[in-house]
């Protein structure tokens, strides 16, 4: 069975009234890649934050 390393759940991000992600869920196992793509401005920056 997988080992959760990191696990978000339900998260949600802003900057004042632009919500940038919304009820953002996700578990990275321990070896797991995980790679995050987006356009330019789409929050994947202030989810590494």
């Amino acid at each position: 069975m997988p080992v959760p390393h990191i696990e978000v759940q339900d998260l949600t991000m802003a900057y004042g009234d632009f919500i940038i992600q919304r009820n953002l869920n996700f578990t990275i196992n321990r070896g797991d890649i995980f790679i995050i793509m987006g356009g330019s401005g789409c929050g994947k920056s202030t989810l590494l934050r």
